[in-house]
């Protein structure tokens, strides 16, 4: 009886003595996977955070031809009409997604109408200001992963799944860029358009800030012999970059 009684507790000790060990193995496991596990929280709250931000975008407004009521200046000479505005940084993120005069360039908007009988010719070289290239401009609103693409392969060294959407972020922000060069292209059209018998044209130069001038000579030539019609434009300085627009909004959307 007494031998039964001190092998019972003898088992009993071995027991407890496992499960103490067990305790301490787990609080020592525990205390060296602790940066770990942190680590893997950040990163998930990282993901939340970019996965809240969406995917690189570009959604666009078609340009809509001025009028005389949603222009700040408009004057018509031997059937040809010409009138021109300043966009604000307002307007520039409706029409570009893109608030272009941050980045530097103040977009001027053109739209020239043809109501004679003979073509004309608009050249963006017979504008009286620096214009720059769309493309270049293009350039510099493109929309940059950097940031994001480097915290995405940082995760992934920790936990594989972050590539994923680094991969699709990727695809997303280059369709995205291919997109606003199209566009930033399409709207700033042809350096020499012709423009027909009857016809209108309208396009957007980029202006670089510090080159901006309120008045400057436009020239457009008939095709046929190259005579020049003259235009002296008068903007309103104000309007550079500033958030009120002279355009009647009822008339604008």
């Amino acid at each position: 009886m007494r031998g039964d009684y001190h092998c019972y507790f003898f088992r009993q000790s071995v027991a407890l003595r496992r499960l103490i060990g067990f305790f301490y193995l787990t609080e020592i496991a525990s205390s060296s996977l602790l940066p770990y596990i942190m680590c893997k929280k950040r990163l998930l709250l990282c993901l939340i955070g970019l996965s809240l931000v969406g995917c690189a975008s570009y959604k666009p407004v078609a340009i809509t031809p001025l009028k005389k009521e949603t222009s700040h200046y408009t004057c018509e000479k031997e059937n040809i009409e010409v009138m021109v505005c300043t966009l604000n940084s307002e307007e520039s993120k409706k029409y570009f997604d893109r608030d272009i005069i941050e980045i530097g360039y103040q977009p001027i908007q053109f739209t020239v109408s043809n109501k004679g009988n003979e073509p004309i010719v608009f050249n963006h070289q017979n504008i009286g200001l620096v214009i720059e290239n769309a493309q270049v401009v293009a350039d510099k609103a493109h929309t940059s992963t950097a940031g994001r693409a480097t915290a995405y392969g940082v995760g992934a060294l920790f936990l594989w799944p972050l590539a994923i959407p680094a991969i699709v972020d990727g695809c997303g922000s280059s369709k995205a860029n291919d997109q606003l060069d199209k566009d930033f292209n399409d709207k700033a059209g042809k350096v020499k358009a012709k423009i027909a018998a009857l016809g209108s044209y309208t396009t957007i130069v980029f202006v670089p800030t510090e080159k901006y001038a309120a008045n400057f000579p436009v020239a457009l030539l008939f095709k046929k012999d190259k005579r020049p019609v003259s235009f002296d434009v008068t903007l309103n300085p104000l309007s550079l970059g500033s958030a009120e627009s002279t355009r009647n909004p009822d008339l604008y959307n």
